[in-house]
């Protein structure tokens, strides 16, 4: 019986520090740096984790609590979390190859030499 329950406090000891890490766990994004995500694991703490780098899969809607995320971090910042449209997996039409990659440039605007023309009136 004595091992059993000495079993039980050592098990619930490895989860907790799994769960919070040694530095101590977070109640909200605000206690984490910026390349990390307070990801929750109970509706009351959490732990702060690495957000994820460019080519890392990730969930393409992740929702996030109130205070946490659940289940995985987002990308890092300046990083979307994407699906191609052109990647075929056999036998699923679920899976899309959803990553972390770079946002696409956006085209720059093409500046005019000439002046604006004004409607009349």
């Amino acid at each position: 019986m004595k091992l059993a329950i000495c079993s039980l406090v050592i098990l619930s000891v490895a989860v907790a520090i799994e769960a919070y890490g040694w530095r101590g766990g977070c109640k909200s994004q605000d206690d984490c740096p910026e390349d990390e995500c307070c990801m929750g694991f109970s509706n009351f703490y959490g732990s702060c984790r690495k957000r994820l780098a460019k080519g890392y899969n990730c969930q393409p809607n992740l929702k996030r609590g109130e205070k946490f995320y659940f289940g995985q971090c987002p990308c890092q910042v300046g990083l979307e979390c994407t699906m191609r449209d052109d990647y075929d997996f056999p036998g699923s039409q679920y899976v899309k190859d959803a990553r972390c990659r770079q946002p696409p440039a956006e085209a720059p605007i093409a500046e005019s030499s000439e002046a604006p023309v004004i409607p009349e009136e």
